[in-house]
């Protein structure tokens, strides 16, 4: 047990996590180099009552502590030894770098979503307004010529437009919201 504590401790040093050891009576029995860090003065043989913001991170729902400017969440996990409960591991884990990524991915992601929102809108409707006017010159043109570049720009236009609602879908699907401003109707054939 003792081997199996200080090869864990020598671990969770290395990730600079905190990490304290309690016996079934809320007595510290381990305390690492971080945790002297968090809580200076802390010490083995003391009640976690002593500690009382402690305590409550544990009450709480997320586990998180705020530490200065880290911010820390508290995993529990039981030991058990003969299979009986012999006490408790408290592992404060620095979550600050992951919870800034998460805050930087979510911005990433409205910006993502705010330019999908303007394609939506500023490439969608000029499109939709070429491809009518494409439709009504493929409607009232007589000349064949003029009929042939306006099949291609259909083609081109629907190719388009495709490729637009494709990319909005996906960003749809990707974030679950709904993007669209404007739903746009299938162009008619000719």
């Amino acid at each position: 047990s003792t081997l199996m504590r200080s090869s864990a401790a020598s671990d969770v040093y290395k990730r600079q996590e905190g990490l304290l050891v309690l016996s079934n009576e809320n007595t510290i029995i381990f305390v690492n180099a971080r945790m002297n860090a968090m809580y200076p003065g802390i010490r083995e043989g003391e009640r976690i009552s002593k500690y009382p913001d402690i305590i409550e991170v544990l009450k709480k729902e997320d586990h998180m502590l705020e530490w200065g400017e880290e911010i820390y969440e508290l995993r529990t996990e039981s030991i058990i030894e003969h299979g009986e409960k012999s006490g408790m591991m408290l592992w404060f884990i620095n979550q600050t770098q992951q919870l800034k990524q998460m805050e930087e991915l979510r911005t990433a992601n409205e910006i993502k979503q705010n330019i999908l929102i303007q394609i939506s809108h500023k490439l969608r409707t000029p499109m939709n307004a070429m491809l009518g006017m494409n439709e009504m010159i493929l409607r009232e043109s007589k000349e064949e010529q003029v009929l042939e570049y306006a099949k291609e720009t259909e083609k081109a236009g629907e190719q388009m437009l495709a490729l637009i609602e494709k990319a909005i879908y996906e960003a749809e699907k990707a974030t679950g919201e709904e993007l669209s401003l404007i739903h746009i109707s299938e162009p008619t054939r000719h």
